[in-house]
């Protein structure tokens, strides 16, 4: 396969096809978001300022995709090169540290809360997890907050090829691409690790039935899941006082123990340019020898990294489907009644 990889890259009102010398851009899912290094020659025109529109589009060969869509985020000169550094809205979340207390509004108001205040435009924010209070403190960036609360929803965070900020249920399967070893893959590292041990608990202070109610708030040494066992060999309690609904905390105790079942299988790739998958996106791999696992994989982080008219991309990615949702049998056990 003979494939002629392109990029076009508009930094303010110039754009740049040629002129780029080197290209690298990461895209990952909340708390990290999409970042991109761009190298031109010292030479060019250039005029772009941080705070300025910034566009990243990349052909494989197979047809462009918008792989950035953020600003300009600093500019630095060397006698021979321009380096710029751009962001989507994951950099914007991330240089905001918020001072501020929500009541009464459950996690996706706070997410949309948050975008808000550094005019992060969001698409579709599907997260489920009634709160009582929501205390976002300088100690965490914005990024950190909403990754955080929708981990504790069971989803995931991450920005589009617009740049806009997307939440929604972690994937349970389905693949929404396909690749063929063999023809996209260079490199192919997949294994499980160990087992999952130990069993996770998002250990919340309540209780209150609901968001609502009148003592949602009271102070309390009751530790929500109620029946969540005592911390030594083979548990573990994360401390999470802001969850004090016990249905938030059953909830958010699911996650985590399905996102640690499937970070027990992992898969490091490398493919020709493939632009047009990120974070989010659930792939599945044909045709593999014997021995080596398919899939379907989470896509957790995509690197493109152009130089000298080649491509590469490389893929980050963790279990999707059955293997990570089986072990919440073992928990519902274990949280018995509020399941």
């Amino acid at each position: 396969m003979s494939l002629a990889p392109s990029i076009s890259i508009t930094l303010g009102t110039l754009r740049y096809d040629t002129h780029t010398a080197r290209l690298t851009v990461c895209l990952a899912m909340l708390p990290r978001g999409g970042s991109a290094e761009i190298t031109l020659p010292a030479g060019v025109r250039f005029e772009a300022i941080p705070g300025d529109d910034a566009k990243i589009d990349v052909d494989g060969g197979e047809g462009s995709k918008t792989v950035l869509s953020g600003k300009v985020r600093s500019v630095r000169r060397t006698v021979d090169r321009i380096q710029v550094f751009a962001g989507d809205a994951g950099a914007d979340l991330a240089d905001y540290r918020p001072s501020s207390t929500y009541e009464g509004q459950d996690a996706a108001s706070v997410i949309r809360k948050l975008a808000s205040d550094v005019n992060a435009q969001t698409a579709r924010v599907d997260v489920d997890l009634e709160l009582a209070a929501y205390c976002a403190h300088p100690s965490r960036t914005a990024a950190e907050h909403i990754a955080q609360l929708a981990f504790a929803g069971g989803a995931i965070a991450f920005t589009d090829a617009d740049g806009k900020l997307n939440v929604k249920a972690r994937p349970e399967g389905q693949a929404t691409a396909a690749l063929k070893f063999g023809r996209e893959f260079t490199h192919y590292l997949a294994g499980p690790a160990k087992a999952v041990n130990p069993r996770r608990f998002a250990i919340g202070f309540g209780p209150a039935g609901s968001g609502g109610s009148p003592d949602a708030l009271r102070p309390s040494v009751d530790i929500l899941p109620d029946s969540a066992p005592d911390g030594g060999a083979g548990v573990r309690r994360i401390p999470s006082p802001f969850l004090r609904v016990p249905s938030a905390a059953t909830k958010a105790s699911n996650a985590m123990q399905s996102a640690a079942a499937a970070r027990t299988n992992t898969l490091i790739a490398h493919c020709f340019l493939l632009p047009a998958l990120r974070p989010g996106d659930v792939v599945e791999v044909q045709e593999l020898p014997d021995g080596l696992d398919a899939g379907p994989w989470l896509i957790t982080e995509v690197r493109h990294r152009y130089e000298n008219g080649r491509g590469e991309t490389r893929l980050t990615a963790e279990v999707a489907g059955a293997e990570g949702g089986s072990l919440l049998g073992a928990l519902a056990g274990a949280v018995g009644s509020l399941l």
